[in-house]
C-alpha cells in the first residue's frame, strides 16, 4: 500500500516532511481527523441535519484517535479494526429495537466518543519526535 507509506521509508504520510515535533504531529492528525469527519456529511442523504452534525463531530473525535493509533501501530489495519468495532457497537446497540437514530442517540454516541479522543491525546504525547512508537514511561 504505497499510498499509506512514503516510498522506501518507514515514515507514514502523517509524519513525512515534519520536524517530528508534537505540535506538528498534532496539527497533521487534527487535519486528517477533520477530513475524516467531513466525509460523514454524506449522511445528509438519509439523516436530518442535527444527527449529521453530531455524527460528523463523533467522526472527528474518533478520527483523531484512529490517526494516533495508526502512528503507534505503524499499520493501517489497526484503525480499520477499531473503526469496524465502533460501527458494530453502534449498530448492535440499536438492533432489534426498530430504533431510529434520534438526536439524543447521536448525542449519546458523541459523548461516549470523548474518552476515546482523550485517550488519543494521551497517546499522542507518547510519540517520539523521530516518529517512533511509545516513549518509555
Amino acid at each position: 500500500m504505497n499510498f499509506i507509506k512514503s516510498s522506501g521509508s518507514n515514515d507514514f504520510f502523517l509524519l513525512k516532511g515534519t520536524d517530528g515535533s508534537l505540535p506538528c504531529i498534532f496539527f497533521r492528525v487534527s487535519v486528517t481527523a477533520l477530513l475524516f469527519g467531513g466525509v460523514h456529511i454524506l449522511r445528509l442523504a438519509e439523516n436530518p441535519v442535527p444527527q449529521t452534525v453530531l455524527a460528523m463531530l463523533t467522526a472527528v473525535l474518533s478520527g483523531f484517535f484512529f490517526g494516533v493509533i495508526l502512528l503507534h501501530g505503524r499499520s493501517i489495519w489497526i484503525p480499520i479494526v477499531f473503526h469496524s468495532l465502533h460501527n458494530a457497537a453502534v449498530n448492535l446497540s440499536m438492533a432489534g429495537k426498530n430504533a431510529v437514530e434520534t438526536p439524543l442517540i447521536s448525542f449519546f454516541i458523541l459523548v461516549t466518543t470523548i474518552p476515546v479522543f482523550l485517550l488519543g491525546i494521551y497517546l499522542l504525547k507518547k510519540i517520539r519526535p523521530d516518529g517512533g512508537k511509545f516513549q518509555p514511561s
